[in-house]
């Protein structure tokens, strides 16, 4: 029975004076990401009924061959329900433990879902182990884990798991062949880099997170993982193993840490997405698109095709963007930076951070030093490594259309293309070449040529020198206090 003809049909038993609705019992769910049953649903009752024993405050979840355990909240009175039986009058507040187990003689394939979406259990005091779930036996068993509506904090480990802040191991498992971790709404946090109380990492192959829709903190452990990181604008780090990392919706952000750490595939999603290898220091190679030989030599990253941002290292890499409007940042290091297809930005920091060559591809791309502070000598697409400030020795490509200065006394030499020079704060000199320009000479007593091509020169109302050149449609205005303009149509 679906939520929806679950609330119908608890309005009328309402009406005729009948039980509570299934609605007021289990309160309506969101689908589960994680696609396992769900408390809002007719689930069926477990062979052997859970126990309660009042004195111990113990609760016993026995499951047989193939079943499915969903342990939750009932909002209505906080009791204890499996699959949505009362566990004898055991309630949230009066529980001390649940042990699930399964039956000795079983074979199958027997799942076990704890659901803290209708609230959290009081349980993981200074009295002892929240949970303990064992489901030895043959089959392929699954543990899973459902966050509450707040914002939750969940940390695995070898030893089990900690929810939110308390230092007790709430839960212990053992004899698990997969575990799946589903966050709901709120800005939540999740590891499985384990803690004093937790353990060490957790290092198996077995692991399947999914972020719900806050702004997600989502950390993997050591093994073979595989993140969701669902709507919102997630920051998803995979650490060791082979990880499948996956952004969902959302602005999200990868990061790979400082150092070959498997070999992880991102397939970043809807949003405007950033993969992250900025804390490395060997050199890397990375193309933004599908196959399997991204990040350092051997590591085997896929850094996917729907990825729009990358952060190189303070090695010497080399990073191709794909056909989406990149912005791609080669750090420190001799960087090889190339666009493709859209608009791409290749930001330059705000000091000297090594010779790059940077070629924009198809799309106006732009070049931005506008973080620096030092004086600048670009001429672009002369094809030789003397660009940026004195001896930083980058190579702007003729293919780079656009390019934003700093605040020194620059100097600025166009290109064939099109170009869009904001030469930025200082004494500047720009020429915007071939092409039809557009020069924004900011503050500062400015020199600004617009030389061949139909061009728009903007001074910025200083005392500026502006020549539009040798155009018939040029147009140079903000030219103040004792300023001059020749050569300008308009």
């Amino acid at each position: 029975m679906s939520a929806v003809s679950a609330g119908i049909l608890g309005a009328v038993l309402l009406a005729c004076g009948g039980e509570p609705s299934p609605v007021e019992l289990y309160g309506y769910t969101p689908e589960p990401a994680d696609g396992l049953p769900q408390i809002d649903q007719a689930l069926t009752p477990l062979t052997t009924a859970c126990s309660w024993d009042s004195g111990t405050g113990i609760a016993l979840v026995t499951v047989e061959s193939g079943e499915t355990a969903v342990i939750a909240k009932r909002l209505v009175d906080s009791a204890v329900i499996v699959n949505g039986v009362a566990c004898g009058a055991a309630t949230t507040t009066t529980l001390k433990k649940v042990s699930v187990v399964e039956n000795s003689s079983a074979t199958g394939d027997e799942t076990v879902v704890l659901d803290f979406l209708n609230g959290l259990f009081a349980v993981g005091s200074s009295a002892g182990v929240g949970f303990d779930i064992d489901l030895g036996g043959s089959g392929a068993d699954t543990f899973a884990i459902r966050g509450s509506s707040s914002a939750d904090r969940v940390t695995l480990g070898a030893s089990g798991f900690t929810t939110n802040t308390d230092t007790t191991l709430d839960i212990t498992f053992a004899n698990i062949d997969d575990i799946v971790v589903t966050l709901s709404g709120g800005n939540d946090v999740f590891s499985a880099q384990g803690s004093a109380t937790a353990g060490a990492a957790y290092t198996g192959d077995n692991l399947v997170v999914f972020g719900g829709d806050g702004n997600d903190t989502l950390t993997g452990g050591d093994g073979d993982d595989t993140i969701n990181g669902g709507a919102g604008d997630d920051i998803i780090a995979g650490y060791a193993g082979d990880d499948t990392l996956n952004g969902d919706a959302g602005n999200d952000t990868f990061n790979e840490g400082s150092a070959s750490n498997g070999a992880d595939s991102i397939t970043c999603g809807a949003g405007v997405d950033t993969v992250n290898y900025g804390s490395r220091s060997n050199a890397l190679i990375i193309t933004m698109a599908s196959g399997a030989d991204d990040g350092e030599n051997g590591e085997g990253d896929d850094v996917k095709s729907d990825c729009d941002n990358l952060t190189g290292g303070a090695g010497n890499d080399t990073i191709t963007g794909n056909a989406l409007a990149n912005t791609i940042d080669g750090g420190a290091g001799n960087d090889t930076l190339t666009g493709g297809a859209g608009n791409d930005i290749f930001p330059q920091g705000s000091a000297d951070d090594g010779s790059d060559v940077i070629a924009g591809g198809i799309g106006n791309d732009l070049v931005d030093y506008s973080s620096r502070t030092s004086t600048l000598t670009v001429t672009m697409g002369d094809a030789t490594a003397n660009d940026g400030e004195s001896g930083e020795g980058d190579n702007i490509g003729s293919d780079v259309e656009w390019l934003d200065a700093g605040s020194g006394n620059d100097t600025i030499t166009g290109n064939d293309a099109d170009n869009s020079i904001n030469a930025g704060a200082g004494d500047d000199t720009v020429s915007g070449g071939l092409g039809n320009d557009e020069i924004f000479g900011g503050t500062g007593v400015d020199t600004l040529n617009g030389d061949a091509g139909d061009d728009t020169i903007d001074g910025g109302g200083d005392a500026d020198v502006v020549d539009c050149g040798a155009g018939e449609g040029d147009i140079g205005f903000a030219v103040a206090n004792g300023g001059t303009r020749v050569n300008c149509e308009l």
